[in-house]
């Protein structure tokens, strides 16, 4: 199944333009199987959306996109707000003890928080970054398909996806309805829960694509 990791909702992110109703009937029409709601630092959009998705008989899984000093990152499995910005390191760990799963969100994009900026504003290279960070073990996946990335950062976010040896994943990164599904990912098992989810991104069964 496709289905969209990374997704953000008018009510709960300032930054997006995209109305809960509008992302499910979206997300439906362009094909998707399920989408996960990533707001930034606060879990109440993910929430509305799986209660809504219910209704409507569609995947819905809850995620937070969260500011942290090593980037942003999504999470799966710690469902609740967070300050704007958390000690990455932290937050891994804290991630890690709870069953949960981090991915390291759009690690190249030029202009915001990024693991790959991280790294290269401490000058580490790609092959030095666990050494750096022992705490970038705990990460499931790296994003490297981002509706917001051009292809350059894209090819960086695989780069260090092999250099940690984590699977890559793809999101829209939505903001607007016209965005939905442009980037996703493909679970070859099916999926209908967070749990479901968590233990897919954590087994690595899991593909970057596009719908279109």
């Amino acid at each position: 199944m496709i289905i969209d990791l990374h997704t953000h909702t008018q009510e709960y992110s300032s930054c997006s333009h995209l109305p809960v109703e509008e992302l499910i009937n979206r997300a439906m029409a362009v094909g998707l199987d399920g989408v996960a709601v990533t707001d930034h630092s606060r879990i109440g959009g993910a929430e509305a959306v799986q209660e809504l998705g219910a209704k409507y008989g569609f995947p819905v899984f809850r995620g937070v996109e969260v500011h942290t000093t090593l980037g942003d990152i999504l999470v799966f499995g710690l469902y609740r707000d967070f300050p704007w910005e958390v000690d990455g390191r932290r937050l891994l760990g804290m991630v890690e003890e709870a069953g949960g799963v981090a991915v390291a969100a759009h690690p190249f994009r030029a202009g915001g928080y990024a693991l790959g900026q991280t790294l290269r504003m401490a000058r580490i290279p790609l092959a030095r970054a666990l050494d750096w960070c022992p705490e970038l073990r705990w990460l499931a996946a790296v994003e490297v398909l981002n509706d917001h990335c051009d292809d350059g950062e894209a090819s960086q976010a695989r780069r260090l996806a092999r250099a940690l040896g984590l699977p890559g994943v793809g999101g829209s990164d939505a903001h607007f309805a016209s965005e939905v599904g442009s980037a996703a990912t493909l679970f070859p098992d099916p999926i209908s829960t967070d749990e479901e989810l968590i233990a897919a991104l954590r087994a690595g069964r899991c593909f970057p694509t596009r719908l279109r």
